[in-house]
């Protein structure tokens, strides 16, 4: 599978998360630890 593909689903939870009250910084670090777990090459989150 390919890992930024991946990443971009999971981004698309996190902005789930966000509208129920995750904070933004809580959302870029949860998306920089993934990223790094998938191996994805980019972050929308940086």
């Amino acid at each position: 599978m390919n890992p930024n593909i991946d990443f971009l689903g999971i981004c698309q939870l996190l902005k789930a998360l966000r509208t129920v009250g995750f904070s933004e910084a809580e959302i870029k670090k949860i998306a920089r630890r993934i990223a790094v777990e998938l191996g994805a090459n980019f972050t929308l989150y940086a």
